[in-house]
């Protein structure tokens, strides 16, 4: 048997346009099978076709590219369905599948738990961050459910889905609300691999975000002088989950994080 990434896979990479999202695809990207087809999704199609160029430099042959820009956050059912479609309009004869629920935002972190008063807000933001993530999650399995041996289900988790950080109370709790759809999902489908994956703290806008409007002085302190040089590289993060993948030791659901000792 093939190692668990090579192979001809259908893998598809959410908030592919830049930080996280662009490091997972080029590095995954170049450890699947030849005739592999990655999609990547994200708001802004000029940095989309960065990430595809960037691919093609250390891209095995004959893999093809799809940039679909798509703003997750006002999808509607008909672009989720696109979006997977995309990359099964060649009909491809698929080994394995993936799909990388990247894609999110930190919300207002300028606001404490209790100033968040507001419905359309919270509905805005939850609709990025998680119903959006469990209805294309849902797609892609269907399309892909009986053309590939090998399903895969990454979510990109968080230390605060399990702990609370004061000003992120949207983000915690939009964390945690994905760590649990998904331990469901690999409890009800046991011939799926499902992983919830915790990169650490890391080096990337989202970080500056947080480090220039939390409402918290500790949260600032913390972020500031991580983005100064003590957070983590998105690189260093994407070569603990690739070797988490290859070594396909961890329990279907779980949270893994960076830190955990080598599965």
């Amino acid at each position: 048997m093939a190692p668990t990434l090579q192979r001809r896979t259908l893998l598809l990479v959410t908030g592919a346009s830049r930080g996280l999202g662009r490091e997972l695809a080029v590095k995954l990207t170049a450890r699947l099978a030849s005739g592999s087809v990655v999609v990547l999704t994200a708001r802004n199609e000029a940095d989309l076709m960065r990430t595809a160029e960037m691919i093609a430099l250390t891209a095995p042959p004959d893999v093809r590219v799809v940039p679909l820009a798509c703003d997750l956050a006002v999808a509607d059912d008909h672009d989720l369905e696109r979006i997977v479609g995309a990359g099964l309009e060649s009909n491809p004869s698929l080994e394995a599948a993936m799909i990388i629920h990247n894609s999110g935002s930190v919300g207002d972190v300028s606001r404490t738990a209790l100033q968040h008063d507001s419905v359309a807000s919270a509905d805005s933001y939850f609709r990025l961050n998680v119903a959006a993530v469990v209805a294309l999650n849902g797609v892609f399995l269907r399309q892909v459910g009986q053309r590939a041996a090998h399903v895969t289900v990454i979510n990109i988790s968080s230390l605060c889905a399990l702990q609370p950080f004061k000003s992120m109370s949207l983000y915690c709790a939009g964390k945690a609300a994905r760590d649990m759809f998904f331990r469901v999902l690999a409890a009800e489908h046991p011939e799926l691999r499902v992983l919830n994956y915790a990169p650490g703290p890391l080096v990337t806008d989202m970080a500056r975000t947080v480090a220039d409007t939390t409402a918290d002085p500790d949260i600032q302190k913390m972020f500031r002088e991580g983005v100064d040089g003590g957070f983590l590289t998105c690189a260093t993060t994407v070569e603990r989950l690739i070797n988490a993948l290859e070594s396909d030791k961890f329990e279907s659901g779980s949270h893994v994080d960076y830190f955990d000792k080598d599965e």
